[in-house]
Order: C-alpha cells, then structure tokens, then sequence
C-alpha cells in the first residue's frame, strides 16, 4: 500500500491525543499547531512500523490497521523492534500476531475511528516500556463485537480460500520474512491444466471424482508461492515428477505432505486433506 494523506493525518489525531473525526473543520489552527510540534516524533514512528512491517512480509488490505502499531512504537522511543532482545523479540511477535489477525478478521471495517479512539485508551493506559497490549486490546475488539481469533471455524474459513486468495493468506504458510523483496506468483501444486479430458488420468477417473478434483483444484491446499522462474519452470507439469527435482527442504517448506504416494495423480484430494492437515497445524503455530 502507498502511504496517503489520509492516513499520516489519522496516524497525527491519534499520536497527538486529538479527536479522530477525520472531517476538515477537526483540523483547526490549534490542532494544527499541536500536529506540527508533534510531526517528528510521528514521522519517525511511522517510519518504524513501516520498516518493522515489511520484516513482516505481511501484505495489508488498508492502513487504519497499523495505526496502533504506530502508538505502541511512538511510545518506544529509539526501539525497532528488529533486535535480539526479549524485549524487542517478544513485542515483535505480538505484534506481528496481532495485525495478522486483525487484517484476517476485518477489525477496521466498521467505524474505523470509533476502533483506534478505544484501542488508543487501551494503549496508553499502560506504562512506557511495557509488552504491545495485544489482550487487552483484543478484549476491547470483542467487546466491539469483533472476533479476533483463529479458532476452529476461522481455520475452516481459511481452508476454504481459493484461487486468487490474499497474498496475506499464502504467506503465512511460510516461514517469518521468507519472501522479502522477492517476487512471487500463486502456483498451483497439481497444475490447472491437468483438470482436463485431455489428461487420461483425470478422464478416465468416475464422474463425480472429476467433480470432486476440479472443485479440490482451486482450493489453498492446492497452492503455494513459487519465485516467477520456479513457476515458469513448473507450468503444467505433473508434480509427481517436478518434486523429484527440488531439494529436500522443499517439502518442509511448503508445507507439503512427505507421503510421497499422495503425489500420485488419482490420490489428488487424500493430498488436498493431508495438507490442509499441515496448514491448520501452521495456522495454529503462527498465531
């Protein structure tokens, strides 16, 4: 996302302790003044999160959702959150939790300002110096209305995600930070094109598992990140034969079953159920 007006201006309201209706007559001669006397401490907590964020490798659906990163950080003078202390280590992950779910559970799409005013009293009324208040913040966000947790059903949610899924929902099958500055493309484990008559070993397959692969296709289950020449080298090869060429570690990586024999073609959806078995137990560990 591209940093806009709007956003630097809510990030200003809530540092600066203002009223956050984000209206032109909010922005008075006096609110103005105390923004500006405040902009470099705001300028540069923004700036942290920025940075911090982008370790996440976390790709965001709107902006309001890092305004209370911002606070808690504005609030941590002189701290990155990128270090090797428990301090920094511990916070990190908690806030790296907390905007993931956050971001998956749409906490800000509704009555965004009414959001922060509570968080922001949730955030403050703590001292300097201690742990990002992800529970009582999400005490806060329940009591909202919002849920914020990965519970079974949310789990189930996910699972049911399909092609053309935020890219929010395949980087969390990866490791912390794996794809930093790389470029990806969705890949699909067991090619599209494979879910033709034109392959014998899907045309020969009963009706209704034809159905049952074609709808397993799109699924999550079924994709992976790819860097764009591992794609292109990939295309529409069976993977039974495309995983012989990768190292070791691939699997781990991608979460991807070890039983080899689930690589055959017509044990497509035992693969699908296996994985989403690896998925969940991620999705568990992540958040």
């Amino acid at each position: 996302n591209h940093i806009n007006l709007e956003f630097l201006m809510r990030a200003c309201l809530v540092l600066s302790d203002l009223p956050l209706r984000y209206r032109v007559n909010t922005f008075t001669n006096d609110v103005i003044a105390r923004i500006e006397q405040n902009w470099d401490g705001v300028r540069d907590a923004v700036m942290r999160t920025l940075t911090l964020v982008n370790k996440f490798g976390i790709t965001l659906t709107g902006l309001n959702v890092l305004i209370p990163l911002v606070l808690y950080v504005y609030r941590n003078p002189g701290k990155s959150f990128l270090g090797s202390t428990p301090f920094e280590v511990t916070n990190a992950r908690l806030m790296r939790r907390w905007l993931i779910l956050a971001i998956l559970n749409r906490v800000f799409g509704r009555s965004p300002e009414q959001v922060l005013t509570n968080l922001r009293r949730i955030i403050t009324g703590q001292s300097q110096g201690t742990d990002f208040p992800a529970t009582g913040m999400n005490t806060e966000l329940i009591r909202m209305g919002s849920t914020i947790d990965m519970d079974e059903r949310n789990i189930r949610a996910f699972l049911d995600s399909t092609y053309q899924v935020d890219f929010l929902k395949l980087v969390l099958l990866y490791d912390d930070n794996f794809w930093e500055g790389i470029s990806t493309q969705q890949d699909h484990i067991f090619p599209q094109a494979l879910f033709g008559l034109d392959n014998p070993a899907f045309a020969t397959l009963p009706a209704e598992k034809q159905t049952l692969f074609r709808m397993l296709s799109n699924r999550i289950a079924n994709l992976e990140l790819l860097i764009e020449r591992e794609n292109n080298e990939k295309r529409a090869k069976p993977f039974e034969q495309w995983i012989q060429t990768r190292d070791a570690s691939f699997c781990e990586k991608h979460l991807i079953p070890t039983d080899k024999s689930l690589y055959q073609f017509d044990r497509f959806d035992e693969f699908i159920t296996a994985r989403e078995a690896l998925i969940a137990e991620r999705l568990k560990k992540v958040v």
